[in-house]
């Protein structure tokens, strides 16, 4: 295999690992806006530990995860599309995996579960007990 391909290779896989918080995909409702919270967990498995997970709304990505980590992200109230992005797979490309339709009203919290698979990931919404259970056994995300 050529060296430049496995230093590209090799970068990426680093780099992958670095993305992390908050990024500038996702910005902050208006102050007259209507606002609503969606909570993105992100369980713990040591399948996929070493690589942050892009969390995308409405298709940019607005925050990385890492695993046991919960993040909030702030929304305008209705209904968006909450998907994740992963590193990998036979090219080494960043690719949404799956994405979830969530509709949240306003003041209110929507809990979505992201499970490591083979493919990437899944994400799925969970109940709001389900929700809190889990944010128990995760820490914050940091900014």
């Amino acid at each position: 295999m050529n060296t430049r391909w496995l230093r590209l290779l090799a970068v990426s896989v680093a780099l992958a690992g670095c993305m992390h918080g908050q990024l500038s995909g996702l910005a902050a409702p208006a102050p007259d806006e209507r606002v609503a919270e969606v909570v993105v967990i992100r369980t713990s498995n040591v399948l996929g530990a070493t690589n942050s997970f892009l969390i995308t709304v409405d298709g940019p990505r607005a925050w990385g995860i890492r695993v046991g980590e919960h993040a909030r992200l702030k929304v305008i109230a209705g209904a968006h599309r909450v998907g994740v992005e992963c590193f990998g797979g036979w090219a080494p490309i960043w690719r949404e995996s799956d994405a979830a339709e969530v509709r949240v009203e306003a003041d209110a919290i929507a809990y979505l579960l992201v499970s490591p698979d083979l493919n990437c990931a899944s994400i799925k919404a969970i109940t709001a007990e389900a929700g809190q259970d889990w944010l128990g056994r995760t820490t914050p995300s940091s900014r």
